[in-house]
């Protein structure tokens, strides 16, 4: 398959509103400027749904996919990209600038274990960023939760 006949996606990740609005504007962008065929929404159904159809009925965007099982970054990367790779779609998943690091984390331990996939990353910009950065930093470092860290905590600083 050549590079003119694959598919091009474009993966939005649910979140918080005011983040997945900005994501679906940033994959809107994307589908009208014809650098994506596709656009592919990742995560569990929720109100946002009803947001996203609207949103894609104002714009006329008519390739829409739903990969509802996924409940959190790693699940969304590797739902998607289980998904895509019998096509050997080229992928740019969309996301905030905040939440592109740990994105990309899961985006490169997915590729190095099965796939070969054209992964790019498209970023648009958030409210607060230092403050959703750090928040982010934490849940890459501490993968198992709030617990764990405030264990690692404890352990410095008792």
């Amino acid at each position: 398959m050549t590079l003119e006949e694959r598919i091009r996606v474009a993966v939005v990740p649910t979140g918080p509103e005011e983040d997945f609005i900005r994501r679906l504007k940033g994959a809107l962008y994307l589908y009208k400027k014809g650098r994506v065929d596709l656009i592919m929404m990742s995560g569990a159904p929720s109100y946002l749904d009803e947001l996203a159809a609207r949103m894609f009925e104002e714009h006329e965007v008519k390739k829409v996919v739903r990969e509802r099982c996924s409940r959190n970054t790693g699940e969304n990367v590797r739902n998607c990209l289980d998904a895509l790779s019998p096509l050997e779609a080229e992928v740019t998943i969309v996301t905030n600038d905040y939440h592109g690091p740990r994105t990309w984390w899961e985006v490169r331990k997915y590729i190095f274990r099965k796939s070969s996939l054209e992964v790019k990353l498209f970023t648009v910009k958030s409210r607060s960023f230092p403050k959703k950065l750090i928040l982010e930093a934490v849940k890459m470092l501490f993968p198992k939760g709030p617990r764990k860290f405030k264990r690692y905590l404890n352990k410095f600083y008792l």
